[in-house]
């Protein structure tokens, strides 16, 4: 608990060295924060490093829908989805994604497009599905659409789990 404690204490203090650099550096914007955080995303999972790839999809969902736009208990839903990733229960963590997912798509537009992602004649991998759902959440972002880009998000993170 101890070990933890430090930890905490000296991530909080590199923060505030951080913020103080930042006065003398050039910010980045949050565009560019998401599209990092998404393409680190897709190279962890394709390290097979499920639980570190989840969290940063969840967080740049996160930093894309901004509190005020949320609706209620979104947010509470993907900190719970990252919480269920984290410990390795993906079902559950699926099943958070869904939950968030619902309270920002209409009913109507929910099922994944799987046509979409997958070529003609080609077996569509979810591996590959995955990452072209990212991919296009990311050209969502450029183009400033960031409710479907998080959708896309969603959708990809819901491929981790059989339905």
């Amino acid at each position: 608990m101890k070990k933890w404690l430090w930890i905490l204490v000296l991530i909080v203090l590199v923060f505030l060295i951080c913020c103080q650099k930042q006065n003398k550096e050039e910010i980045i914007p949050v565009s560019q924060e998401v599209k990092n955080m998404l393409l680190s995303a897709v190279d962890r999972l394709k390290e097979g490093k499920l639980a570190e790839g989840a969290g940063l999809l969840l967080e740049a969902v996160l930093l894309t829908k901004p509190n005020e736009y949320m609706p209620e208990g979104f947010e509470d839903k993907i900190i719970e989805a990252n919480s269920h990733f984290q410990e390795g229960a993906v079902k559950k963590g699926v099943e958070s994604v869904s939950k968030a997912l619902e309270l920002i798509k209409p009913e109507e537009e929910k099922q994944i497009d799987v046509e979409g992602v997958q070529k003609k004649g080609e077996p569509a991998p979810i591996a590959e599905m995955v990452k072209n759902k990212i991919l296009s959440a990311i050209e969502q972002f450029k183009e400033g659409n960031s409710s479907e880009g998080v959708i896309l998000v969603l959708e990809a993170l819901q491929l981790f789990s059989p339905q």
